[in-house]
């Protein structure tokens, strides 16, 4: 009791503040390019730190094109690893990404993937870096349990890195500061009857699991994709 009587005389005494007391600075947000989540996450994802998004089902592509366009149009740079050396430039172009923004790594021959994920962060090259882990080949060495994704966290933050990992089951746990869920795109077709009926875009299914600060997870529920987005 005695010891903390003279910690509150000393901070007193110098003006200082216990960490514990101090308010936490909320960083800045970057919109993802879809208005409804962004509305659900207070703005978008985080300036910095580690996003996991697990789409067990598919959609992921989808969702990491609209946010290197979103991210791309606004004049940022960002890097796209591909384990799976199957980045879908058509894709990219038609949700309107400035490929001259982009910088593709096809990891599919480096077996130490965690390494390059840290040189990357380290370098501070580029503010956004895209982990596409949901098609890496089977053999690919991704990051393994929460220590070291609680390690490339802290190196994105430090970094003032953005890190998205797509991935298709939750790997990340209590190391990301956000983590969504997608269900796979639904089609959505214009006409009905005997009329032929074309595809006019497909919906997309959100749903957010965690979020380090702020309100509760919330469920933003099924955005719309447009076919020329």
């Amino acid at each position: 009791m005695e010891n903390v009587r003279t910690l509150a005389a000393v901070t007193a005494h110098h003006g200082l503040r216990q960490g514990s007391r101090l308010h936490r600075q909320a960083g800045g947000t970057h919109p993802t390019g879809f208005a409804p989540l962004d509305r659900a996450l207070d703005g978008g994802l985080p300036e910095a730190g580690l996003v996991e998004v697990v789409a067990p089902r598919g959609g992921l592509s989808s969702f990491m094109h609209r946010l290197a366009a979103t991210r791309t149009r606004a004049g940022e740079d960002a890097a796209w690893l591909d384990p799976g050396c199957c980045l879908d430039i058509a894709g990219l172009e038609a949700a309107g990404t400035d490929l001259a923004r982009l910088l593709w790594i096809p990891a599919g021959q480096v077996r130490a993937l965690p390494a390059l994920v840290d040189m990357l962060l380290g370098s501070s090259l580029v503010p956004l870096i895209l982990l596409d882990l949901a098609h890496a080949p089977r053999n690919s060495d991704v990051p393994q349990g929460l220590p070291a994704w609680i390690r490339l966290a802290r190196r994105a933050e430090s970094h003032r890195v953005l890190l998205v990992a797509g991935t298709r089951q939750p790997m990340a746990g209590a190391a990301a500061h956000t983590s969504l869920l997608l269900d796979p795109p639904r089609p959505c077709w214009q006409g009905q009857g005997r009329t032929p009926r074309t595809l006019e875009g497909a919906d997309l299914g959100m749903h957010v699991t965690r979020r380090r600060h702020g309100q509760a997870p919330g469920l933003p529920g099924h955005v719309h994709l447009d076919l020329d987005a």
